[in-house]
């Protein structure tokens, strides 16, 4: 076991790689999907499905422990909001003006997680009130809860309800897509996982690993979501062209 640990946990930027790559070959596969017009059946397996919210519990497991190390998350927070608000002009104004429909981002991954920052910033009192371990058991059974309400799909009127899961009737086409509940019940219990880890609680290994390329992925997750889309979308829209 480690103890006092204070140097960079190359772990959690391991583990943010991971789940970086797999979140890009995922917008690939959609992006193939739009740009051709060819369906990619696994894309609707109930496995991918599966192997796809288990890359985003560890983003958010993983970004959750990470405010344990953050200087200051609602700051944090206010600038991945404004990149995810960036995010969304690019694709709900920028691309349709251009000729590219389809990947219109309203409230993305980028989204939930700086609202998930600075909400937890704004009320870090309040969290740091209750026990680790009960805030694990607590936000884990609320995200379950929640999710399973997700699920159902419903729709409303507005498009402020999308923060609760709730899609706009008449919303069209969209892209990426996770509202701020349920996933930020996941964040909040990465955040209190993260004070063991902080506190040396896990094995040694958790500290000692390292994989240099997937650490780099981690460790500059935000700029590879905000380019990697436009990237891989222009990229499929001059080989559709060439071959067309």
């Amino acid at each position: 076991m480690v103890s006092n640990q204070k140097k960079r946990v190359r772990m959690l930027d391991i583990l943010r790689g991971v789940a970086v790559i797999g979140m890009v070959a995922h917008h690939a596969l959609v992006s193939y999907e739009i740009v051709f017009g060819k369906t990619i059946d696994i894309l609707y397996s109930g496995a991918f499905q599966a192997v796809q919210l288990l890359f985003v519990a560890v983003f958010l497991l993983v970004s959750g422990v990470c405010t344990n190390y953050s200087r200051s998350v609602l700051k944090r927070g206010i600038i991945v909001f404004a990149a995810a608000i960036l995010v969304s002009l690019v694709t709900c104004v920028l691309l349709p003006a251009l000729g590219f429909e389809g990947l219109n981002i309203y409230f993305g991954i980028l989204h939930m997680f700086g609202l998930s920052m600075i909400l937890y910033g704004l009320f870090k009192m309040l969290f740091d009130k209750i026990p680790p371990l009960a805030g694990i058991i607590i936000f884990t059974l609320l995200f379950a809860a929640y999710y399973a309400f997700y699920l159902t799909a419903p729709t409303g009127d507005s498009y402020f309800l999308m923060i609760f899961g709730v899609l706009p009737k008449n919303i069209g086409s969209y892209g990426d897509y996770y509202p701020l509940f349920p996933f930020f019940f996941l964040f909040a219990a990465g955040a209190y996982i993260g004070k063991y880890v902080k506190a040396g609680r896990f094995p040694t290994w958790f500290y000692t690993a390292k994989c240099r390329p997937l650490e780099l992925c981690g460790k500059y997750s935000l700029w590879i979501y905000l380019l990697h889309q436009v990237i891989i979308f222009g990229i499929m829209n001059a080989v559709w062209y060439l071959m067309n």
